[in-house]
């Protein structure tokens, strides 16, 4: 009977070391202010999402980064596998560079997901930021200030 319940033990606990681990973080409306988020992870598959929304058309940039850590060969911190995909309100993957986006106005979904294989688990970076992309009028309006500015220092040079 004893070996019966140490191996119901043994399963249960097989069951847990490979399960697959899954959080949520609300965002908020993500800011030229960059989000930055460390996450560890226990030991198995993850898949990790975070939501933020984009008030104004703006260009936006995500990264993830694994923190791995190593000692005498054994990794203690590693993941493999570590991928990156945005969504947009519509479920559609947004596919290109990360590292520079044109975002309308909306909310937006971005999936972390890996495999921890460290012996105790691993670590990852997660990072998002969104600036104002300037309206057209702005950059003419400020475009005609610069060669005004530059026809006034022409005027007074050869005044003098």
């Amino acid at each position: 009977m004893k070996s019966m319940r140490n191996l119901i033990i043994s399963m249960l606990m097989m069951l847990f070391a490979t399960s697959a681990y899954s959080t949520t973080y609300d965002i908020g409306i993500l800011t030229e202010t960059p989000y930055v988020n460390t996450v560890p992870v226990a030991i198995g598959s993850f898949s990790d999402v975070y939501e933020f929304t984009i008030a104004i058309q703006a260009s936006g940039a995500s990264n993830i980064t694994s923190h791995n850590l190593a000692l005498w060969e054994n990794d203690i911190l590693a993941i493999s596998g570590l991928t990156l995909k945005i969504y947009n309100s519509g479920a559609e993957l947004l596919t290109g560079d990360y590292q520079s986006l044109m975002l309308s106005a909306g909310a937006y979904t971005a999936e972390v997901s890996g495999t921890a294989t460290g012996s105790d688990g691993g670590m990852y970076t997660f990072s998002a930021i969104a600036a104002p992309v300037p309206e057209a009028s702005t950059l003419s309006l400020m475009l005609a200030g610069f060669g005004l500015v530059g026809f006034m220092s022409y005027r007074r040079r050869n005044l003098i």
